[in-house]
């Protein structure tokens, strides 16, 4: 059995933290009723990529403006612990099963789109 390098513990541990951010934020999104507060994709105003004084979302805007923001790092850590999983890969080990399928699989079916 090998040590997990520190490097490798701080990418899982930043991809759980930022995980559980985007499930908070998200529930904060949902709880507040702020889905809207950036009515375009992926402009949050007409012309504007960030929120604007001139919508009229209030505080909404922010709250939604955060959780797409928040998206984009999620999305760049989960990136970096895949590639982390795949250099630290068992599977060089003799005797052990191959885990690069499950962890391509594991990490490429949940951005299947819904039916």
């Amino acid at each position: 059995m090998k040590i997990v390098p520190r490097w490798m513990r701080a990418i899982f541990v930043a991809n759980l933290v930022a995980q559980t951010a985007i499930i908070v934020t998200g529930a904060v999104v949902r709880l507040t009723g702020s889905g809207l507060g950036c009515p375009t994709w992926p402009e949050c105003a007409a012309g504007s990529y960030v929120p604007t004084a001139r919508q009229e979302e209030s505080w909404h805007k922010y709250v939604e403006f955060g959780n797409r923001t928040l998206t984009f790092a999620v999305g760049a850590i989960a990136i970096a612990t895949l590639i982390a999983a795949v250099i630290y890969s068992p599977s060089a080990d003799p005797g052990q099963d191959h885990p690069l399928a499950t962890q391509f699989c594991c990490s490429v079916l949940p951005l299947s789109p819904e039916p």
